[in-house]
């Protein structure tokens, strides 16, 4: 339940429904106070993620395709795909590679260049009115390479009175 100053909001989900895409909406005031209420009965997704390559060489493209399927195995062609670390506790904010629409054969595509090391990646369909959220399976991705420290180092002065001056930079390789 979120409440923002005298509006209260309270979402419920029934466990079955004779029709699965009604949406019940009922807003009620009371002595100053806004409550809604809502139901609805989204049919049950799922969604699978595939990745192009699981080991890349740094600076390759990596495309990450997510399919969503409703309860009766048909492409869901209304929503949006959000792709995250799947690190992250929570899919939002800095956890999120990037987000693409459905298209009308279900299918979100995103395509990224990750850095060197280790990635888990997963894929959460937001949902929509008729059609529940759902999260693939996580999908690990290994993009290899070398990171060099360069140091460049700078000596002056007198004998009795030396200064160093040094400068450091990381490469990664591409």
């Amino acid at each position: 339940m979120r409440q923002y100053a005298n509006v209260a909001e309270i979402k419920v989900a029934p466990q079955a429904s004779p029709k699965p895409t009604q949406f019940f909406v009922l807003l009620l005031i009371a002595f100053g106070t806004a409550i809604r209420l809502s139901a609805s009965s989204a049919l049950p997704t799922t969604t699978a993620l595939a990745v192009s390559a699981s080991t890349v060489p740094a600076g390759t493209k990596v495309v990450f395709t997510a399919t969503v399927k409703d309860q009766n195995n048909t492409p869901v062609t209304k929503g949006q795909v959000n792709f995250c670390n799947a690190s992250a506790t929570y899919c939002e904010d800095v956890a999120i590679f990037g987000a693409a629409q459905l298209t009308s054969s279900g299918v979100a595509t995103l395509n990224l260049r990750l850095g060197i090391g280790s990635h888990s990646i997963k894929a959460v369909f937001l949902g929509t009115v008729s059609d529940a959220t759902s999260t693939s399976a996580i999908q690990p991705v290994t993009v290899t390479g070398q990171v060099w420290d360069a140091t460049a180092l700078t000596i002056s002065g007198v004998p009795g009175n030396y200064t160093l001056d040094g400068e450091s930079q990381h490469l990664q390789a591409w």
